[in-house]
């Protein structure tokens, strides 16, 4: 909760005031966007992960409140909220679980997390970054609601 949920609240506050003291100084309204890395896991309840998909479902509602508030100065905040990630720390943390629990190799890991996502595929890293970039170019139109890309995984 701390990480997921506290740390980018603390790290949002901090933001906001020094923008705002920045375009107080330079005497201009410049919007500004705020993207905050959430998950499909605050949608879809798995084992063992309560404290993670609620911090993640937390981090779309802060999203929400704070997008609301912060409206009328000209930012908003928006969350990305994605399916597995190959590559990443979770992504080693889960394929070590899996594999001491059922003895899962990296293909039997990769071939049964992909069997409940209709596009067969992680999301990349490179794809959030992406889709973070349009956000902040275009984060006016979600209106502080989480951005959800999982191929699909939500519908699976």
């Amino acid at each position: 909760l701390r990480l997921n949920l506290v740390a980018p609240f603390i790290c949002i506050q901090t933001l906001v005031k020094k923008r705002i003291e920045y375009n107080r100084i330079r005497n201009n309204d410049d919007p500004f966007g705020i993207v905050i890395l959430g998950s499909n896991t605050s949608y879809i309840a798995k084992t063992n992960t309560a404290a993670y998909g609620a911090s993640k479902a937390g981090v779309n509602h802060m999203a929400a409140c704070l997008n609301r508030e912060l409206a009328l100065k000209g930012y908003f905040v928006t969350t990305l909220n994605f399916g597995p990630v190959s590559g990443t720390d979770m992504d080693r943390v889960t394929r070590a679980e899996l594999h001491w629990q059922r003895g899962w190799d990296d293909e039997q890991y990769e071939n049964e997390i992909v069997k409940n996502i209709p596009q067969r595929r992680f999301t990349t890293r490179e794809e959030i970054a992406e889709t973070a970039w349009f956000v902040i170019n275009h984060g006016r139109m979600f209106g502080g609601r989480g951005v959800n890309f999982d191929s699909g995984q939500q519908q699976g």
